[in-house]
């Protein structure tokens, strides 16, 4: 409950984030329609297809592919933006969101990340409920992330966020 009440406070600070987000540069490689599902903890055991408490320095050269793979072009040498604490710290809040709002479904949501890896806006494309979209969104709009990297410089790009809650 005391993640829901902060960020409930932190509400406005993503509504000033979100209208900056209109002076940045055109995003140069967009996310693929089908993006890869996180799914939250079951029975204690985290289930995603690359390691949740990795930077992305620490991935190995396939764990890399697999972040790629939810881009539809990115180049040679070209990077995605990344939680800079690896994705652990978000499906735990996401998890802990969740479980105090006691909702169920699909999360899908998009951010823009500039190019000094802050989070400019988020895009909801799904959500168990308009309550989870506002605290989620704000749960990534408070996540420092390593910027894109294109044409070996930082650049602004979208980092999805796919979590699906499902009552087992």
């Amino acid at each position: 409950m005391k993640a829901v009440r902060l960020l409930a406070s932190c509400f406005l600070t993503v509504l000033a984030f979100t209208v900056s987000a209109q002076t940045l540069p055109p995003v140069e490689h967009g996310v693929k329609d089908a993006i890869p599902t996180a799914k939250p903890p079951r029975n204690r055991a985290w289930s995603y297809r690359i390691p949740l408490n990795r930077r992305y320095s620490e991935l190995t050269a396939e764990e890399r592919k697999i972040v790629h793979a939810q881009y539809e072009s990115l180049a040679v040498g070209d990077e995605p933006p990344f939680p800079l604490e690896g994705y652990k710290p978000l499906v735990q809040a996401m998890t802990a969101l969740q479980k105090a709002m006691m909702v169920w479904g699909e999360l899908s949501l998009i951010a823009l990340i500039d190019a000094e890896g802050n989070p400019q806006s988020v895009s909801a494309y799904g959500s168990p409920s308009p309550e989870m979209t506002k605290a989620a969104a704000t749960v990534l709009m408070l996540t420092k992330f390593k910027p894109a990297v294109c044409a070996g410089k930082p650049c602004a790009m979208e980092f999805p966020f796919r979590l699906d809650f499902r009552l087992k």
